[in-house]
């Protein structure tokens, strides 16, 4: 199964998994428990999907699971959260992490970052597969470039982020006949069916697209095209409280990514995320991003 971003939240019901990895649907208000862990989260395929109390898929579950499991004489419990609360009880200081946490210098006033710990690759272009050809066989196109073109019709969803660059240009494209534009409710289909129907030439991807084309069994129709500007992987982490609490848990979770990452188990978290064709892109940047400094970062310390 792949995993992949979506853009909606589902709040649900307090509830409790079998192990010693639970999930809460509140915050609790006190947590003086030195060896309890909670790890919020917002359900947003690829990275945390919900779809019951004894179903959480996606690879951020998936890899806090192993930390939970590496963390001897921690209890981990799963939070599900919104937005507005999604950092309160780190801010809070209280025994709160959070793994996939880009880096801002506003968080790192209240937070630890582990070593580098999650990849997430850029909206790329989408094509049929049959279409490789027309569009040069995969190599990196200018997105502008594609636009002018009349004859190459775009769909694309309204209210969806895919860069600043990117939608600039579709801001300065918008009114012309070639382009799409269709409306958001939290799904990738309609632009994918738009393209396999003929009825459209190329979209851009989200980060649940290629989840949601696996469950309909359409992935191995499509192509990702990497565009030639705007088109840089970032990175995540692991966050914790910026107290002692947290600096001592940061340097644990960063000895367990380090041995993880050293023996070639960690890529495995990530593969589902490009389409076949991308797999030696994502692997380059894999190995650029997360393995080589967290490699790195342990030579330093020796």
């Amino acid at each position: 199964m792949r995993y992949f971003r979506a853009f909606w939240i589902l709040l649900v019901s307090a509830c409790f998994i079998s192990g010693s990895m639970g999930v809460k649907a509140h915050h609790p208000k006190v947590v003086d428990e030195e060896h309890e862990i909670y790890w919020p989260y917002l359900d947003s395929p690829p990275l945390y999907h919900y779809l019951g109390k004894d179903d959480l898929r996606g690879f951020g579950f998936d890899i806090v699971r192993m930390l939970g499991k590496e963390l001897k004489g921690y209890h981990n419990t799963f939070v599900q959260t919104s937005p507005d609360r999604l950092f309160i009880g780190i801010k809070e200081r209280l025994n709160y992490c959070m793994y996939g946490v880009y880096k801002t210098p506003e968080r790192e006033e209240f937070m630890y970052f582990s070593l580098p710990a999650r990849i997430t690759p850029p909206s790329a272009l989408v094509i049929r597969k049959t279409d490789l050809a027309k569009f040069g066989q995969g190599k990196p196109l200018s997105l502008q470039e594609l636009l002018k073109d009349q004859k190459l019709r775009f769909v694309y969803l309204n209210g969806v982020i895919y860069s600043a660059y990117a939608n600039g240009l579709i801001e300065d494209y918008r009114n012309d006949s070639n382009l799409y534009p269709l409306n958001y409710h939290g799904s990738s289909l309609r632009p994918l069916e738009m393209l396999l129907r003929k009825r459209a030439d190329y979209t851009l991807s989200t980060p649940s697209m290629l989840y949601e084309a696996d469950k309909q069994e359409l992935a191995d129709k499509i192509a990702y095209i990497p565009r030639l500007k705007d088109y840089e992987y970032q990175v995540g982490y692991v966050v914790c409280p910026k107290n002692e609490w947290g600096r001592q848990l940061i340097d644990k979770i960063n000895h367990i990514l380090y041995l993880k990452v050293s023996k070639g188990q960690y890529f495995e978290y990530f593969k589902a995320l490009m389409p076949a064709n991308n797999q030696a892109e994502l692997k380059e940047q894999y190995q650029k991003l997360i393995a080589e400094p967290v490699v790195n970062s342990r030579l330093k310390a020796q």
